[in-house]
């Protein structure tokens, strides 16, 4: 699990340009993007982890 450091807000005009790229989010309105990018956020770990999702 990521220590509370490695863990970074995006800025969310950032999230914004980057989702408008990749599907599904690119087909948002601009309105429903910025809403969620502003719950955006980068973690970190050392090369080699492996990330599970429950």
């Amino acid at each position: 699990m990521a220590q509370s450091g490695d863990i970074h807000v995006v800025a969310p005009e950032m999230a914004v340009a980057f989702f408008k790229g990749i599907m599904p989010f690119d087909s948002l309105d601009d309105a429903t993007l910025n809403d969620i990018a502003r719950h955006c956020r980068i973690d970190f770990y050392p090369k080699g982890t492996h990330l599970y999702l429950i």
